[in-house]
């Protein structure tokens, strides 16, 4: 009965090993790197101000004139529905 423990403990180790070989085998592979990664780390300039691609355009219309809101009155006695999607 000793001997069938000590077998399982020894396989068991056996098992743990091969997993954390094969673990470390998986580790060795290179780092993934993004396109423009590696320029960007030669260049030795601040990663964070440096361009990847040009900045999106903005969808806001900036030219156009802006309009003056005013609030919309209710009439007298009739109270806000707060089910309402009008206000």
């Amino acid at each position: 009965m000793e001997t069938l423990v000590i077998l399982a403990a020894a396989a068991a180790a056996v098992i743990a090993t091969i997993l954390v070989v094969r673990t470390m085998v998986r580790a060795a592979r290179p780092p993934l790197r993004l396109p423009h990664e590696d320029a960007m780390i030669e260049d030795e300039e601040d990663g964070l101000m440096d361009p990847i691609a040009a900045p999106p355009v903005s969808p806001i219309d900036r030219s156009a004139p802006i309009l003056d809101l005013e609030p919309v009155e209710r009439p007298a006695g009739k109270p806000a529905d707060p089910r309402s999607t009008e206000r």
